[in-house]
């Protein structure tokens, strides 16, 4: 009934009853439940009424003893089709001499149905001749019957020590044999050795059922069986204790839980185990090499210090050699490096001959320190290295090889190509990416063309080409991408089109133009920047396309950059357009291609200019129009009208974006050689206007005032900017009655400007007024304070007179005016601490000396400030 085997049963009507398939653990709890009796009984009336079935083996049911109640359930025998007579089986298992001839007999008798067989084999296990029994019990273990349990278990009780082993195992193996074992472990008749062998068995069994039963054994009288019970709890539990109070302990826990978590707990504490011991070897091991390179670190240091700094050679060569310093190897080769190269290099024979050590780790260390050090002598060492037995000593020698560099490293590279461990040759295929020998583009182009399916190292075929840079392999990587064209290929195009861009072929031309349409971005961004790399004008429409269509924006950035080395005319077009990108760094890429394209070329940076401007690209145009202005071909009396043009065309460009101080003196410039520009100067007045130069401005406007005809709509607005620059300069008075003035036959569009001026002057003189008045007077009183107190006090005074600014000074000037003269000391003494210019006026100063300081301090105070 193993593994839900079907059991069908022969009853004295003919008919078979078969029971179906059920599960052998349900069934074996429910026949151990059954009475003993009862299970006899069904024996004796399947044996007596057993008939064959067509169709049907008949079940071949054990005697009584054949394990626990139930169990012979489990295996039912089977008819061997085509069987030998019985008498012959008979003969041939007790009179053969062959032990495979005999062997096959008893695996077919104890198949065998029936009451002669059985007797048959029973009668083999009685038979004194050890052969013909261990040919029976190894028939029995193989088929896993247990209704021969209890004529194993007397041989295991009896004296045949031969049979043990085989008997042992045997019994441990079935599963009808643990009731049988414990009845005959609880007999106190059993004897001192067969209880011993019993205990083995049930220790091999790693039966819950034995655990009880072993636990009783731990008191027992008799060394040999207390040991024994010991070992085989340790089987079934994997526990490891010592003490009977232990094992007892750990049973009141665990009997309720199943075997398996018996089994975890035991593996994890065998865990905990080893971590702690292989924790505690490494730290020993770990301190061990902390003092080797300790002891290493003093005599370095006192080798530097006997030779005058150095010195260190002679300490590390032998250590490079010497056994006891292996576990340490690395530290010393970590020494030699710092040495430098120079100073290394007297190292390298010990090191070459580090390369025949039988350690391999030391042989890895020793072919990176080689390559650290790059010394031409290491080369055949190296080369030697590349057909140690060792992957990883080849893969660090290639490496070391690809740091050092040179024709003969570049041969020895490219022969070890062939390589067939992935990983090694990645590091040669990486090694040559450093060299870039010739010597190794055939096979690498054998490489792809052989169709090898190993992805990393076709790449980094494909990447070697491309860094070796011989245009005789651009055909082999554009038949190796036409056969790549699937997603999962992605990555290879993408190697591909950077490998292309690297030998920048013109041949490559049309495949890279192919791939800018490829489903992946990364590699449209790839075939982009190859064909910017390629210096061939016919790269250019395929990158203008990208840059105009394409909607990830690094293509496009990608596809501008391109365009700056081939673009030629037609590039410019869409370069400009490229300017307005909603991605910044596309706008970046290609102001700086322009640049790359009009870069000494005047001609060309005059039509990019007119482009730029045409699509109000205001910032590059200005830029543009900047450095074609300080071009010195158009310094030159021949091109005077085209430089002209451009510092008009930069000028008003200026003003557009209020760049005033920028615009002014190009203004000025050009209205030398144009006088009659009228709007040239009304800009001119914008500017000056706005830097402050109101005069100026004015004279501008005033001038701009007398070509407009008197009354007419730009008369009156021509008015209105001259009254802006009054209030500009703060003269309102002025401003207010010229605008009074005009309000009255002003047109309508302007009367609503003009009555806001109105209102502007009018608050100002009332602001103005209100402030002269409130400073007037708190002067007033500081002053009259300044006159009574000592001179200590001065500094209030000043600090006061600072806060008010340019309104105190008019308000000490009126002061100095008045016939206050006993406030003149005070007020001069006020103007002078404000302005700088002392100019001291006591109360019998004469009036031309407060004239001549009055003067001083006006002339200061109508500079701008």
């Amino acid at each position: 009934m193993r593994n839900g085997a079907s059991l069908s049963v022969d009853p004295p009507s003919g008919s078979a009853y078969n029971l179906g398939p059920f599960p052998s653990r349900i069934f074996r709890r429910a026949a151990v439940s059954l009475p003993d009796m009862l299970v006899r009984a069904c024996w004796l009336l399947a044996v007596l009424f057993a008939r064959p079935v067509a169709g049907e083996p008949p079940v071949a049911w054990p005697p009584p003893s054949g394990g626990r109640p139930g169990q012979s359930l489990l295996k039912p025998a089977q008819e061997v089709p085509g069987a030998e007579p019985l008498d012959a089986l008979r003969e041939r298992l007790f009179r053969s001499e062959n032990e495979s001839d005999r062997a096959l007999a008893a695996d077919r008798l104890v198949r065998l149905a029936g009451p002669e067989a059985l007797a048959t084999v029973s009668e083999a296990l009685g038979s004194p001749e050890d052969r013909v029994v261990l040919a029976v019990v190894k028939a029995v273990a193989w088929n896993r019957d247990s209704r021969f349990v209890a004529l194993l278990l007397g041989l295991l009780a009896s004296d045949r020590d031969k049979l043990v082993p085989v008997l042992t195992e045997t019994l441990a193996s079935l599963e009808g044999s643990i009731q049988p074992l414990l009845e005959a472990l609880q007999n106190a008749q059993t004897s001192l050795v067969a209880r011993t062998r019993m205990l083995a068995v049930l220790g091999r069994t790693r039966s819950k059922l034995a655990v009880e039963l072993l636990l009783a054994h731990l008191d027992h009288p008799e060394e040999a069986v207390r040991n024994e019970a010991v070992l085989a709890l340790r089987r079934i539990t994997r526990m490891r204790f010592t003490s009977e109070e232990e094992w007892g302990a750990w049973w009141a826990k665990n009997k309720m839980r199943h075997r398996e978590d018996w089994l975890d707990d035991a593996f994890d504490a065998l865990d905990r185990d080893l971590a702690s011991q292989e924790a505690e070897v490494a730290k020993r091991e770990a301190k061990i090499r902390e003092l080797k390179t300790r002891l290493l670190t003093f005599r370095l240091e006192a080798a530097r210090k006997e030779n005058g700094g150095r010195g260190e050679a002679a300490v590390l060569a032998p250590l490079l050699e010497d056994p006891e310093y292996r576990d340490v190897r690395r530290a010393v080769l970590e020494e030699v490096v710092k040495l430098g190269r120079e100073r290394a290099k007297e190292l390298v024979p010990v090191l070459i001959r580090g390369l025949s050590d039988t350690d391999l780790d030391s042989v890895v260390a020793v072919c990176a320190t080689l390559g650290a050090i790059g010394d031409e002598r290491s080369v055949e060492g190296l080369r030697a290295a590349l057909t140690c037995e060792s992957s990883s000593v080849r893969k660090e020698a290639a490496l070391a090889l690809g740091k050092l560099g040179g024709a003969e490293a570049g041969g020895a590279l490219a022969a070890a190509l062939s390589e067939r461990e992935r990983l090694v040759l990645l590091a040669v295929l990486d090694a040559v990416k450093m060299v870039k020998p010739r010597a190794a583009v055939p096979r690498l182009r054998e490489l792809l063309s052989a169709g090898d399916n190993r992805e990393d190292v076709v790449r980094g075929a494909v990447e070697a080409l491309g860094e070796i840079g011989d245009h005789a392999a651009t055909a082999d990587l554009i038949a190796f991408l036409k056969a790549s064209l699937g997603p999962k290929e992605r990555k290879a195009r993408w190697t591909v089109a950077n490998s292309l861009g690297k030998l920048a072929d013109p041949a490559a031309l049309d495949s890279l133009a192919e791939l800018l349409s490829d489903e992946f971005p990364d590699v449209r961004q790839e075939a982009a920047e190859a064909l910017g790399k390629i210096d061939d004008p016919a790269a250019a429409a395929p990158l203008r396309l990208a840059l105009r269509q394409d909607k990830d924006p690094r293509v496009r950035e990608l596809a501008a950059l391109g365009l700056s080395r081939g673009g030629g005319p037609d590039a410019i077009p869409p370069l400009i357009e490229a300017l307005g990108d909603a991605e910044p760094k596309v706008a970046v890429a290609a102001w700086d291609s322009i640049k790359a394209l009009y870069k000494g070329d005047t001609g060309r940076m005059e039509s990019v200019a007119a482009g730029l401007v045409a699509a109000r690209r205001g910032a590059q145009a200005i830029e543009t129009l900047t450095t074609l202005v300080a071009d010195p071909a158009l310094a030159t009396p021949a091109n005077a009208d085209r430089r002209l043009a451009a510092q008009r065309q930069l000028a008003d460009l200026l003003v557009e974006a209020k760049q005033w101080k920028e615009a002014y003196p190009l203004l000025q410039e050009v209205e030398k050689r144009q006088p009659e520009d009228l709007l040239l100067k009304e800009k001119l007045a914008a500017c000056a206007r706005e830097l402050g130069e109101y005069d100026r401005a004015r004279d501008l406007l005033a001038l701009l005032l007398g070509h407009e005809e008197r009354g007419s709509a730009k008369w009156y607005g021509r008015q209105l900017g001259l009254l802006e620059l009054r209030v500009k300069k703060k003269e309102y008075t002025a401003a207010l009655r010229e605008a009074k003035d005009l309000l009255a036959g002003a047109p309508a569009e302007l009367r609503e400007p003009l009555a806001t001026l109105l209102e502007q002057c009018q608050d100002a003189i009332s602001r103005e007024q209100a402030r002269k008045d409130a400073v007037k007077a708190r002067l007033n009183e500081v002053l009259a304070v300044y006159a009574q107190v000592e001179p200590a006090r001065q500094r209030v005074y000043e600090k006061e007179v600072h806060d008010f600014g340019r309104d105190a000074a008019d308000v000490l000037l009126d002061v100095l005016r008045s016939t206050r003269r006993d406030l003149w000391p005070a007020a001069s003494a006020l103007l002078g601490s404000l302005t700088g210019i002392v100019k001291p006026v006591g109360p019998d100063a004469a009036p031309e000396q407060v004239e001549k300081a009055i003067k001083n301090w006006q002339e200061w105070l109508a500079k701008p400030r």
